[in-house]
C-alpha cells in the first residue's frame, strides 16, 4: 500500500518435517479481492503451488461477484446486490469486498446496526487491515453508544497504519473527549 501498488500478494512459507505450509495475504484495492488464507499439508513445491493457484482463482471468482454486488448497490438494486454477495460467500465467506458490500446494502436498507458490524468483522477475517471495515465498525459502535468499542476499533485501525497522522490526531481528540488522558498521551509520543 505504501508503494501505491493496486494489488499484490505476500506470504510466508514454512516446512515442518515433510509438509509445506504457506500463509498467503492477497491485497487488492477497489475490486474487493483482499483475502488471507493458509495452505497446509502439501508434500512438494509443485503441489503447494497448485493449491495456492486454485485458491487464488477462487478468490478472483468471488471478487467478481463482490464487484457485481457493488455495481448493483450503486444502481440501488439491493436485492440483486445481495444475491451477488451471496454468490461470493459460497466461494469465499470472508472475502472483504463482498462483506463490505453486504454491510452497505444493509445500511442503505436501514437494517440493524449489529448486522452491519457483523459483516464488517467478517471482512476483517479476510483482510485484517481493511480501513473501510474498521471505520464501519467504529462508526456503527458510536451509533450504538459504545464509545469505548469505537475507540478500540480506531486504535486497531491505527495499528495497521501507524503513519496515518490524521487518524492519530483524530483518535487522540476522541480519547481526550472521553477523558482517557493516559491513552491519548501514549499515542502522541
Amino acid at each position: 500500500r505504501a508503494l501505491g501498488i493496486n494489488s499484490y500478494t505476500t506470504g510466508e512459507l514454512e516446512s515442518r518435517q515433510d509438509t509445506l505450509i504457506a500463509h498467503i495475504n492477497v491485497y487488492g484495492s477497489g475490486a474487493g479481492f483482499a483475502a488471507a488464507f493458509t495452505i497446509n499439508g502439501a508434500t512438494s513445491p509443485e503441489a503447494l503451488g497448485e493449491s495456492i493457484a486454485q485458491r487464488l482463482n477462487s478468490i478472483v471468482r468471488a471478487g467478481e461477484y463482490a464487484r457485481r454486488c457493488n455495481e448493483q448497490r450503486s444502481r440501488n438494486s439491493l436485492d440483486h446486490a445481495m444475491s451477488e454477495a451471496q454468490k461470493a460467500f459460497e466461494i469465499e465467506p470472508n472475502l472483504a469486498g463482498a462483506n463490505l458490500c453486504m454491510a452497505t446494502v444493509i445500511e442503505v436498507g436501514h437494517g440493524p446496526v449489529d448486522s452491519i458490524i457483523g459483516y464488517a468483522k467478517r471482512a476483517l477475517q479476510g483482510d485484517p487491515g481493511n480501513p473501510e471495515a474498521w471505520n464501519t465498525i467504529a462508526t456503527k459502535l458510536m451509533v450504538k453508544g459504545d464509545s469505548a468499542g469505537a475507540l478500540d476499533a480506531y486504535d486497531s485501525l491505527l495499528s495497521y497504519n501507524p503513519t496515518d497522522t490524521r487518524l492519530r490526531i483524530g483518535l487522540v481528540q476522541l480519547l481526550l473527549q472521553s477523558k482517557e488522558y493516559e491513552r491519548a498521551e501514549k499515542l502522541v509520543r
